[in-house]
């Protein structure tokens, strides 16, 4: 078929100047808690908030030298992490097995637990860069690098399910992700806005964060169908996320460009 672009459009602009959006404070200011969690997934569970916070003080030092076509610098990066991570955990020994409500576990409401750590780390740099000729560079870096575990995963929060049997644990302690990096590169640069190049990489991660899952034995109290009390073992798996050993990763890769 022929027509124009947007020739059936009879609004006053190409594209629409309104929008409808939802508003959710109004929604949530017209229900009371009990009606939303009555109405949903809504929670107030403790344990599915997340409260964690992290202060960074960092100081750089550099220098740079030139000795013919060798360029370079070297520095060195302090940086200080002051971490204070909130969260909730029960009291895993005072889980109650029901057996006059169709043998029911039931785990106690989580109490609140905070922890403070504190960690330092050196990051140090070195960087050359070698001019063989007008077109060919070749470069050569060391580094080491850090980055910090997800603030989901530092909360110190312990979740357990009285049906499934099972315990979910964060881990507040968890290392940072330390990486030792060295860096080989050649590049020619054949014409103009052109480039081919080619690059060798070593990389040590030395801490890794893995999940874990064991079993453990776990005493709770026993209320009888006649209402006795009386205590017994009961085997729940434990997920956790804990530090482990790092991996050594080595490639190299082939790049080409032009405009």
């Amino acid at each position: 078929g022929k027509g124009s672009f947007l020739g059936s459009y009879n609004g006053s602009a190409t594209f629409p100047q309104t929008l409808l959006v939802s508003d959710p404070d109004a929604f949530l200011n017209k229900y009371s808690a009990d009606q939303l969690i009555s109405a949903g997934s809504y929670t107030n569970d403790v344990t599915g908030i997340t409260d964690v916070s992290e202060k960074s003080l960092a100081a750089y030092v550099r220098g740079d030298f030139a000795f013919g076509r060798l360029t370079g610098n070297v520095g060195v990066r302090v940086v200080r992490t002051q971490q204070k991570s909130v969260g909730a955990t029960p009291d895993l020994t005072a889980i109650i097995l029901d057996q006059r409500a169709g043998s029911v576990t039931r785990v106690p409401a989580a109490e609140p637990v905070t922890v403070e750590r504190s960690y330092t780390q050196a990051l140090p740099s070195l960087n050359l860069k070698y001019e063989a000729s007008d077109d060919l560079q070749l470069r050569f870096g060391l580094s080491r690098t850090m980055a910090r575990p997800n603030l989901a995963d530092i909360a110190p929060t312990t979740s357990a399910n009285g049906l499934s049997l099972t315990i979910s644990k964060k881990n507040p302690y968890l290392k940072p992700f330390l990486a030792d990096n060295a860096d080989l590169t050649a590049e020619w640069y054949f014409a103009k806005g052109a480039v081919l190049g080619g690059s060798a990489f070593y990389k040590k991660l030395n801490t890794l964060i893995r999940s874990s899952s064991s079993s453990e034995s776990i005493n709770v109290e026993v209320i009888g169908s006649d209402g006795s009390t009386s205590n017994r073992d009961l085997l729940f798996t434990v997920n956790a996320l804990e530090n482990a050993s790092g991996v050594t990763l080595k490639g190299f890769e082939l790049y080409y460009q032009q405009a």
